[in-house]
């Protein structure tokens, strides 16, 4: 904010709850300019921080008496549940996907018409009757296969006590659904309080907002499923409730209930 006086020697350090835990050092700040460093930030949660402290300090000129000044940033970072896989993670992911492309195999493909051939595809599908009665090669076309889609149900009903696997749901859903998001499966994420499916209308930054900021709802019971022929995801801390309800239930679609015992091996970790 000095208009021609540059400051010299300047520390820059954050509190303990601003995530940023490095000493920078700036020799020279001119006058008038604004500098930029990139640091790495550390959150111990997820969830909105609105406020976080920084100290300023200097020795300049003489270094025997140092100057401190406190600032506080009050704009809002919000901070995603940790994408990172933890142990259980990948293995779940690697089942459900298995799972899911052996029951889009099983389905097979309904036919849609007989079409000429076109350079460079495969001869499997080439029609030979058609092609004796036309004298040109023809193949049979057929309907696009239904589309991959993962249901992933987190209920937010849950028990006292149950805190730390509540968030490691949490981080699984959000792990599941980034994952699924990179491909072309349709991922939906449900609760008591909400419903989204991407890519349309929601994309992957409405699913990972959410659970940035979801917190339980105690005495608000989930409902059952809405739809079918979709893979089923569900984290409760009550599955012999979720499956009275319908959940795991669906022919041929596939699912998973996981409680409070799938978690008991998964840490929750600092992001």
């Amino acid at each position: 904010m000095k208009r021609w006086i540059p400051s010299f020697s300047i520390h820059l350090e954050g509190a303990a709850e601003s995530g940023f835990d490095t000493i920078l050092y700036f020799p020279v700040l001119p006058g008038g300019s604004i500098v930029e460093e990139a640091v790495d930030v550390y959150f111990t949660r997820r969830g909105a921080h609105k406020e976080r402290s920084f100290q300023f300090s200097t020795r300049f000129p003489f270094g025997f008496v140092e100057r401190r000044e406190m600032i506080t940033a009050r704009h809002e970072i919000l901070v995603y549940p940790c994408l990172d896989a933890q142990p259980g993670f990948e293995s779940l992911l690697v089942s459900v996907t298995g799972e899911i492309q052996a029951l889009q195999r099983g389905r097979g493909n309904d036919f849609y018409r007989i079409r000429p051939y076109e350079a460079m595809e495969s001869a499997r599908h080439v029609d030979w009757k058609a092609t004796a009665h036309t004298r040109d090669l023809q193949v049979r076309e057929y309907a696009r296969e239904q589309e991959e889609s993962v249901l992933i149900y987190l209920d937010l009903d849950i028990p006292f006590g149950a805190e730390d696997w509540f968030e490691s749901a949490i981080e699984c859903a959000s792990f599941l659904a980034y994952q699924f998001s990179l491909g072309q499966t349709r991922v939906r994420l449900k609760t008591q309080e909400f419903d989204v499916t991407l890519p349309e209308p929601g994309d992957i930054y409405t699913i990972l907002k959410y659970l940035a900021l979801v917190s339980p709802m105690r005495g608000k019971p989930p409902e059952g499923p809405d739809e079918t022929g979709s893979f089923q995801v569900v984290f409760s801390a009550h599955p012999g409730r979720m499956s009275a309800l319908g959940w795991g239930a669906g022919d041929g679609t596939g699912a998973r209930l996981l409680g409070p015992e799938a978690w008991t091996d998964i840490p929750v970790v600092n992001r």
